[in-house]
């Protein structure tokens, strides 16, 4: 479960060369990098049954551990955290962030613009980026009025 509720915030990383634990007993509940060396934390990707090529297979990733996260606090926070991601891009050393996002602009898609690239890039935090989205946000919610069966609440 506490992979279902992490993967809408860590699914961006499916853009990026950064490991979601792909190829361990904990997808989706961990990610990190082989170069960003910032706690004693690793997990280490393997072929099997379940990933067939992990990103960074074999090697030592470190980073992040989400399994010891509140579960109820996970399923409460209905939002799209976003910050996993701009964080993990401002702790990687240059080198590693000229090869961060994967080249098939991946990461555009997944978020539905090119604007969130260069904002992470020019290192614009996850608070600045979430309110850029605002206006087009509530000119949504106006044009999809007119199709809601229920009232908004």
């Amino acid at each position: 479960m506490r992979s279902i509720y992490l993967y809408p915030s860590l699914c961006l990383f499916e853009g990026a060369n950064v490991s979601l634990g792909r190829g361990t007993n904990y997808p989706f509940q961990v990610y990190g990098h082989p170069n960003l060396k910032i706690s004693d934390f690793y997990f280490v990707p393997q072929m099997g049954i379940g990933e067939k090529k992990p990103i960074f297979a074999d090697e030592k990733c470190y980073g992040f551990d989400l399994r010891n996260n509140d579960l109820k606090s996970v399923q409460k926070n209905l939002k799209f955290d976003i910050s996993y991601f701009t964080n993990l891009y401002t702790m990687l050393d240059s080198t590693d962030r000229e090869n961060f996002f994967t080249k098939d602009k991946f990461i555009d898609k997944l978020i539905g613009n090119k604007s969130f690239k260069e904002d992470v890039i020019n290192g614009k935090s996850a608070t600045k980026i979430r309110e850029s989205w605002i206006a087009d946000l509530e000119n949504y919610k106006k044009l999809r009025k007119k199709y809601l069966l229920y009232k908004e609440e």
